[in-house]
């Protein structure tokens, strides 16, 4: 891990990371940004914002979040739990 944010609110926790990114000048372009909570469409952009192209979650992503995540050619994964998931998005960006 390289960078780890804790939040009541989802979005806080993204907008933490992006604060970390930047005052770190880390580059984002191979980051995979691993949530707890449900991903939601205002995360996905904040994600193409920084550049990161691989979301995962534990939780379910909305269907607003998986057309943004199409939209945005991001890789978009939910219900991360032990070998299973499932795959919403640009699934080629995992190989």
């Amino acid at each position: 891990m390289i960078l780890v944010a804790e939040d009541i609110d989802r979005h806080n926790a993204v907008d933490k990371i992006a604060g970390q990114f930047l005052i770190a000048r880390v580059a984002c372009d191979d980051a995979v940004l691993i949530s707890t909570g449900r991903v939601s469409s205002e995360m996905m952009t904040k994600c193409r914002r920084m550049g990161i192209p691989v979301v995962a979650s534990r939780s379910a992503a909305t269907a607003a979040a998986v057309g943004r995540a199409d939209e945005f050619r991001i890789c978009l994964v939910g219900y991360v739990r032990g070998h299973s998931m499932n795959m919403y998005t640009h699934a080629w960006r995992l190989t």
